[in-house]
C-alpha cells in the first residue's frame, strides 16, 4: 500500500499525464519506477547503479525503492524512505552532488532533481538541481584560544580578490548555531572566536557560503 502510494506521488510531481505507461526494473536490491515516455530503460539502470553505490546500499536483504519522472525541462529522482533522516547536516550539498552526477552521466546534462518521499509516499523535499560551482578558494584552520579557552578560527583567503562569506556554526551535542557575516582580504585570513560571538570547540560544524562558489563545510578540531 505504500508503495502505491509512492507510485501516486510521482504523478504529483506533475510530469505524466493518464496516457503514460510506468514499468519497473531491479538491479540487484533497488527498484525503480519510470515513465517509459521519457525514460529509457538503460538509462533507469545507469540510474540504480548510481544510486546504489552514491548512497551505499549494500543491504542486500532489503529493496530501495525508486522513481525518476522526466520531461522537457529535466528530471526527477524521487527516492523512497521509511523515515527521512534528520541528523544528516549537508543533506542539500550530498543530495545536489548525486543529482549532478545523474545530469552528467545519464541523461546527457539535462537538469535533475532529487526528491526524499517518507514513508505515506507524500513529497517532503526537493533539492533542485543546481550547476557545479568552483571550489570555495578558504582553507581553514584552528588554534588555542589565549583570553577566551575553546578554539579560535581562522579563514585564510587564497586567491587576489576579497571574498564575503556567510559563516553558520553549529554545534549538535548543545543544540546551539548561529550565523555571521566575515569578509576576508586577498592573500590574507581574519580570525574569529569568542570575541566575534563563538566560543568554537572541536566537532562544531562550520558551513562557509559564497554565491560564486559551492558551499564549504569542515569541522572544528
Amino acid at each position: 500500500m505504500r508503495f502505491f502510494l509512492f507510485l501516486l506521488s510521482l504523478f504529483a510531481l506533475g510530469c505524466s499525464s493518464n496516457n503514460d505507461s510506468y514499468t519497473e526494473i531491479n538491479v540487484q536490491n533497488i527498484r525503480i519506477s519510470y515513465f517509459k515516455k521519457y525514460i529509457k530503460d538503460d538509462e533507469a539502470k545507469m540510474t540504480a547503479i548510481i544510486l546504489k553505490n552514491e548512497l551505499k546500499l549494500n543491504d542486500d536483504k532489503r529493496i530501495y525503492y525508486f522513481g525518476i519522472v522526466g520531461g522537457v525541462n529535466g528530471f526527477t529522482v524521487c527516492q523512497y524512505m521509511r523515515t527521512i533522516a534528520k541528523d544528516r547536516d549537508d543533506n542539500e550539498n550530498f543530495y545536489k552532488k548525486i543529482a549532478r552526477k545523474l545530469s552528467s552521466e545519464v541523461f546527457y546534462g539535462s537538469p535533475v532533481d532529487y526528491t526524499l518521499c517518507d514513508q505515506d509516499g507524500k513529497k517532503v523535499i526537493t533539492f533542485g538541481f543546481s550547476p557545479q560551482l568552483p571550489e570555495l578558494p578558504i582553507e581553514v584552520f584552528t588554534r588555542n584560544s589565549v583570553g577566551g579557552g575553546g578554539l579560535v578560527c581562522q579563514f585564510k583567503n587564497i586567491t587576489n580578490k576579497h571574498l564575503i562569506l556567510i559563516v553558520n556554526v553549529s554545534n549538535k551535542t548543545l543544540n546551539t548555531k548561529k550565523s555571521f557575516i566575515v569578509t576576508v582580504s586577498p592573500n590574507s585570513f581574519v580570525e574569529h572566536g569568542w570575541a566575534e560571538g563563538w566560543n568554537y570547540v572541536s566537532g562544531d560544524r562550520i558551513e562557509l557560503t559564497n554565491a560564486d562558489y559551492e558551499t564549504k563545510v569542515v569541522y572544528a578540531k
